[in-house]
């Protein structure tokens, strides 16, 4: 079965829409959360799409730092895919 992607906001509309172009399960953090995910902290929404087996994708580099907000990472022992490229080249 192939995965499903959780964006936070920061990849932005543009990601989301390459990756759907290209046949991907996509999930925005704005089409499940209220306000677009404004007030969900970084923790929450990593492990709401952890819980349902959807791989999250940010481009905040920040959470590798940050023990709170990697831990639903390190505990479940799966991946948070990390985007540094602001140019969204390459997807769709």
């Amino acid at each position: 079965m192939p995965p499903e992607f959780f964006l936070d906001r920061n990849p932005g509309r543009r990601v989301a829409e390459g990756l759907r172009a290209c046949g991907w399960t996509v999930h925005r953090i704005g089409e499940v959360f209220p306000d677009d995910g404004q007030d969900v902290a970084d923790e929450e929404w990593i492990a709401h799409g952890l819980d349902r087996s959807w791989v999250p994708l940010s481009r905040d580099g920040r959470i590798k730092t940050r023990d709170l907000e990697i831990r639903p990472v390190l505990e479940r022992e799966v991946v948070l895919f990390y985007l540094r490229s602001r140019s969204g080249a390459g997807l769709g």
